[in-house]
C-alpha cells in the first residue's frame, strides 16, 4: 500500500521536469552516439534525445506525464531492489557468519546470567597511554 501512496504523491515542478528532459536528452545522446560509433543504425535514439533535450529547455511541462511514469518506475524498482539487496546480504554474509560462529563455538556476546554478580562491568587493564595516542588515530 505504501508504494501506491508514494506513486500518487509524485509531484515535480518546472525545474524538475526541465532537469529530467535535459538529463534524458544527454543520456540518450550518449547511448545514440555510442551505437552510431559501433555502426548500428539507431538514429531514432538521437531524435528522441533531441526531443527530450529541446522539450526540457523550451516547454518542460509537456514532460510531466513522462516524468511521473519514470519516477513511478523508480519507486517500484526501489521497492524490489531494496528487498533483493537485503536478502542477498543476509543470506550471503550474515547467515554464513552465524553458521561458522556456531560451528566453531564463537560467542559474540557474553550472555551468561550470574545472579550473584553485583555488576556485569568488565574492568579494563590499565595502560600507559599518552595524549598523543588519542590524536590523529587514522
Amino acid at each position: 500500500m505504501a508504494i501506491i501512496e508514494e506513486i500518487k504523491n509524485i509531484k515535480g515542478n518546472k525545474s524538475d521536469w526541465k532537469k529530467f528532459g535535459i538529463t534524458m536528452g544527454i543520456i540518450l545522446s550518449i547511448i545514440g552516439f555510442f551505437l552510431l560509433w559501433k555502426n548500428n543504425n539507431y538514429n531514432y535514439i538521437l531524435f528522441l534525445a533531441a526531443a527530450f533535450f529541446i522539450t526540457g529547455l523550451i516547454l518542460p511541462s509537456i514532460l510531466r506525464p513522462i516524468y511521473k511514469a519514470w519516477m513511478a518506475l523508480a519507486v517500484v524498482m526501489n521497492f524490489i531492489m531494496t528487498r533483493v539487496i537485503m536478502a542477498v546480504i543476509f543470506y550471503l554474509i550474515v547467515t554464513p557468519t552465524g553458521l561458522i560462529a556456531s560451528l566453531t563455538g564463537k560467542k559474540f556476546l557474553d550472555m551468561k546470567i550470574d545472579k550473584s554478580a553485583k555488576s556485569y562491568w568488565i574492568i579494563r587493564e590499565k595502560t600507559n597511554k599518552l595524549k598523543s595516542d588519542y590524536e590523529r588515530q587514522f
